[in-house]
This record gives structure tokens, sequence and C-alpha cells, in this order.
């Protein structure tokens, strides 16, 4: 029927490898509390930015563009003007992590939303233009 020099060895586990279950970990956010900025401190954030040097309006219209997106530092700064469509109220916005790109509309108008990207493409020296590395604004 079988071999009889063959034998089933089922090893038996050492003290200290066996796993353990995990014990009960707290939520993040009973951990961490807030981990975002509420609007008040975003437009305390963009006065500052707008008063600390001679690009106060730009860094403060970048503030205010990924806070209003929910974009990463990375989106921001890898923005150019060939994916701001001024005239219709969109941002074309290339997401990174495996992200899908996607399109926002500014709904904003009393805030200044649509205005501060169309007064730094005015102050900007290339225009409407897309130059590669121009950045937003």
């Amino acid at each position: 029927m079988g071999n009889p020099a063959l034998t089933l060895v089922v090893p038996s586990p050492v003290s200290g490898t066996v796993k353990k279950p995990m014990p009960n970990r707290k939520a993040n956010d009973q951990l961490r509390g807030r981990q975002h900025l509420s609007e008040s401190e975003v437009a305390r954030l963009e006065k500052a930015a707008r008063t600390s040097n001679r690009w106060g309006h730009r860094d403060a219209t970048m503030i205010m563009t990924a806070f209003r997106h929910g974009l990463r530092a990375i989106e921001l700064v890898s923005m150019t003007w060939d994916q701001v469509d001024l005239d219709a109220g969109k941002l074309h916005v290339r997401r990174v992590k495996n992200s899908s790109p996607s399109t926002h509309i500014s709904y904003s108008r009393r805030s200044g939303e649509r205005r501060s990207p169309r007064r730094a493409s005015a102050r900007c020296s290339h225009g409407s233009g897309s130059r590669p590395g121009s950045g937003f604004p």
C-alpha cells in the first residue's frame, strides 16, 4: 500500500513563533484628533502669505486652490497653465498615487477663487501659454 520508509512529519511550533492576535487598536481619529485646517485657519494662512513677500498673491492663490480642491503639494506645484480654463472656471488635475485625472469646477465667485488665477496669469511673463515647468500660478 504505501512505502513504509515515507512518513508524514508535521513540525511542532517552537515557542515564540506562533502568531498572537493583535490587541484592540484605537481608531486614528481617537489617537490623533483633527488632521486638517479649518476655513478660518486657511484664511489666516492666506492673509499671512499675501503680506509675507512679493509673491504673496501667488502663494495665497496656491493655498486657496489646494484647500478648495484637495490637492496634494506635488499636484499643485506641477500644475501648468494649460490645465487651467479660466473662462469655463475649470481646473484639470493630473492626480498622483494611482488616482484618475479629474476636472474641478470653480463654484465660488464671491470668494475670489476665479479672480485670483486670472490675476496671477496676467502677472505671469509667459501669459496663458504653457511652458514646461512654468507651474501654476
